[in-house]
């Protein structure tokens, strides 16, 4: 099976990202490769007209019967160099992908999965503002849920799609598809949300998702798409710093699944392994996050006003 790697980096200041928000644009070069040029790169299916870097993508990973895709949160381009040069995903990195402005979570995999820069979907930031002047002012995205009080959307008498400029693309590929995510992140929301149709599962270990995954494609009766979403690595460098030896726990135990699903799938597999950016160690400021959080809501505002 061929392993595409793909290791994610930040790649606007954040003075030049907050500037950009501010003139209503997005700062990137068209011939770098965007975290959201990945899913075009294979998704297809009508209304999906892959960039010139998606194509390259494309040609990359090759034709395919069966495809896994390895969306590893904060697992970025520095964690990758750090591993040992034996390391399965290092010996085959072949790119860098640069990730959108924030490079949060909730930003990052929305980009991803509608193909689409925040100004274009809306979700600037862990919170987005309520739906017009309404009993919610303020969404925890991550959550699909009221800030403060943590109340539903659905509770609320609001559907979880309106919050969201953009539809998302894993429905719409044009193969037997199956979202694998962290058994507390099967439902939910912002789950909802990113999978719509697409039938999913949770794991409680990387070991089970590999093998739901080669179950998965073994009993699959056309071409497939099985995207997998690891938390683990992004979870550590929260919970103990992004130098942590946790971190490096489930960097290597990442890589090692990876190796395994590899020498152990048939030669019609392919994976890509896409990551976003991990977590840059400093003092956490709530003062500076909700500072943040209000011009993200201003450029919330404005992408929802041109879209």
């Amino acid at each position: 099976m061929h392993v595409c790697a793909l290791g994610g980096r930040a790649h606007l200041a954040e003075a030049t990202a907050f500037r950009a928000f501010d003139q209503g644009r997005a700062a990137a070069r068209a011939e770098l490769h965007a975290a959201y040029d990945t899913p075009t790169s294979f998704a297809g299916g009508p209304g999906i007209e892959p960039t010139a870097a998606a194509r390259e993508l494309e040609t990359r990973i090759g034709a395919t019967d069966h495809l896994v895709v390895v969306i590893a949160d904060g697992l970025g381009l520095d964690l990758l160099e750090s591993m040992p040069a034996a390391s399965f995903l290092w010996q085959r990195f072949t790119d860098a992908l640069h990730t959108v402005y924030p490079s949060t979570t909730a930003v990052a995999l929305t980009s991803f999965h509608t193909a689409s820069w925040p100004t274009e979907h809306g979700v600037t930031g862990y919170w987005v503002p309520g739906p017009g002047r309404g009993a919610v002012d303020t969404i925890n995205v991550l959550e699909c849920a009221r800030r403060g009080d943590g109340r539903p959307l659905e509770a609320l008498g609001l559907r979880v799609e309106s919050i969201f400029a953009r539809p998302t693309m894993l429905a719409r590929v044009p193969r037997q598809t199956l979202f694998m995510l962290p058994a507390r992140l099967v439902s939910g929301g912002f789950t909802d949300y990113l999978a719509g149709s697409t039938a999913r599962q949770g794991y409680r270990s990387l070991a089970d998702a590999v093998d739901s995954i080669v179950d998965f494609v073994g009993h699959a009766s056309g071409p497939s798409c099985s995207v997998l979403y690891v938390s683990a690595i992004d979870d550590a460098a929260h919970e103990h710093g992004p130098a942590h030896l946790e971190v490096v726990g489930a960097v290597r135990a990442l890589d090692a699944a990876v190796a395994h699903r590899a020498h152990g799938g048939s030669r019609a597999s392919a994976s890509a392994c896409s990551q976003p950016p991990g977590p840059v160690a400093g003092r956490r400021d709530g003062t500076t996050r909700e500072y943040r959080d209000r011009r993200y809501a201003r450029a919330h505002h404005r992408a929802v006003r041109r879209g």
